[in-house]
């Protein structure tokens, strides 16, 4: 059996998914070798939510009125996402968006933030937090990124969103 380090025999995974397997040992059963995914042990810290960064590129950010960036897909049946908070962080390039109303996170129609255009059009990179004490939380529904009226015509800088959530399963909460 090859060391866990070696690479060749296990490549890394970069970006792991909470559905991704660990094998650990397990002490109160004669340590026989089992396997656990990432959200179980997660949730045996307690944590219990999730952060996801997404890229949005300036071809993105162009064609949000038309294209909104879906920033987490819906969860299923029965299920809501529960946003805590939103980071924004633009990246800025050398020529500056010219966005002529704020950008909004939705979640369905219900408005989750409205990212100012003095955050996103500027050639200094910028950034923002952003949280809801009451908002709509659509069963089923997706969050997006949605320009308002109209499209940036200009600009080539990047912007990452955190987003820091749960899933909530309406059956079993």
């Amino acid at each position: 059996m090859s060391k866990i380090s070696n690479q060749s025999a296990y490549p890394a995974l970069n970006n792991p998914h909470l559905d991704d397997y660990l094998v650990i040992t397990d002490y109160d059963n004669k340590l026989k070798t089992k396997t656990v995914t990432l959200n179980t042990v997660k949730n045996l810290f307690q944590v219990s939510y999730n952060d996801v960064t997404i890229e949005v590129s300036a071809a993105e950010m162009k064609a949000l009125l038309g294209s909104p960036k879906t920033l987490i897909a819906a969860p299923g049946a029965g299920k809501v996402l529960e946003v805590f908070s939103i980071f924004v962080y633009l990246d800025a390039g050398t020529t500056a968006f010219d966005f002529g109303d704020p950008v909004q996170v939705l979640q369905g129609a219900a408005q989750w933030a409205n990212i100012p255009t003095s955050l996103l059009n500027n050639v200094v990179d910028d950034a923002g937090h952003f949280q809801k004490d009451v908002v709509s939380c659509p069963i089923n529904t997706a969050i997006t990124l949605q320009a308002q009226n109209a499209n940036a015509t200009v600009g080539n800088g990047i912007v990452k969103i955190n987003i820091r959530y749960r899933t909530l399963d309406l059956q079993t909460f």
